[in-house]
């Protein structure tokens, strides 16, 4: 595959702003806290403040409300399979991490089309 290629796959969906606590549980059972970037359908990028190594498999979970709910709604919640595709370090800031989430949980799916209203 092509860097272009890749790079249009990557972003394939549109992605919104959101600014979260995310908790990423590596396939050894460890728990990764960090904060949320941005976030699609498809997948989320998260600051953590070290590197994501190991198996690039995982549970992303976190909540935060959709902007038709910021004045009465209650939080989203979503927990999702993705697997780690990149990781940057940003200087001093930590490492920006993609996840590609898992597109077969009808149920995460569905709270992230909720969540991106």
């Amino acid at each position: 595959m092509t860097a272009t290629a890749a790079s249009k796959d990557a972003r394939a969906d549109v992605r919104k702003i959101l600014h979260c606590p995310v908790r990423i549980i590596a396939k050894n059972g460890n728990v990764i806290r960090g904060r949320s970037l941005d976030v699609s359908t498809g997948g989320m990028s998260v600051m953590l403040n070290e590197p994501f190594d190991g198996a690039p498999q995982c549970v992303v979970t976190f909540e935060a409300l959709s902007a038709s709910q910021l004045t009465n709604g209650k939080p989203i919640s979503v927990t999702v399979a993705a697997e780690a595709v990149y990781s940057i370090c940003v200087g001093t800031s930590g490492f920006r991490v993609g996840f590609k989430f898992d597109r077969s949980n009808e149920g995460a799916a569905k709270a992230l089309r909720q969540l991106l209203e």
